[in-house]
């Protein structure tokens, strides 16, 4: 930059000596893991060629290079791209917000009968990966089972209900909410540092 002198060499004789240091075990990581270090890493990497840093620039430009590549080929990374994108929340609390509606107040068989509609509503947004929407009927379904289950409707006909009901759904129903509710929470993490690096 004008008025700025270069930094005196320091680190290597060659530019095989810094290519040497460009890897790092954390490339060993999780793509997840990798991507998160990888925002902070190009941060220091403009800071160290606005200084005319520029063996430490080289270093860290590379190394974010090698990051992207591998966070891109991984098979973690393709899986994400089919994910819908996050457009409901900012959070599980968000979305905990939406599980309870209206007709959780209904008498138990409408809400028996509404309850079958909403886990064939959360499987098919689970099978075309929109986590959010899945997240939040799996959720629905379970607070509406509680209901029901703990009626007093429920205990004069529980023949009905159990077969109105099912006896994997619930099961179903958490066991897809307990991974969503992980995969949310790492994918809104990874928002809100993308979201704080580019305010830095």
């Amino acid at each position: 930059m004008p008025g700025e002198t270069k930094k005196n060499i320091y680190i290597g004789k060659s530019l095989s000596d810094l290519n040497k240091i460009v890897d790092k075990s954390d490339n060993k990581a999780k793509p997840r893991v990798i991507a998160n270090s990888a925002t902070k890493i190009i941060l220091e990497a403009d800071k160290a060629y606005r200084a005319q840093d520029e063996e430490r620039a080289y270093i860290l430009y590379m190394r974010y290079a090698l990051m992207w590549r591998l966070v891109k080929g991984s098979g973690e990374y393709k899986n994400d791209q089919t994910k819908k994108n996050i457009y409901i929340g900012k959070s599980l609390s968000d979305l905990n917000k939406l599980v309870d509606n209206s007709e959780n107040k209904a008498k138990p068989r409408v809400i028996a009968n509404s309850a079958t509609k909403i886990i064939l509503e959360a499987d098919k947004a689970y099978r075309v990966q929109d986590e959010e929407r899945a997240y939040i009927l799996y959720m629905r379904y379970a607070l509406m089972w509680r209901l029901v289950k703990g009626s007093g409707e429920y205990k004069k006909d529980q023949k009905y209900y159990d077969d109105l009901l099912g006896s994997t759904g619930i099961k179903r129903a958490l066991d897809h909410a307990e991974e969503l509710s992980q995969s949310l929470k790492a994918r809104y993490k990874y928002i809100e540092q993308e979201q704080k690096s580019k305010l830095s």
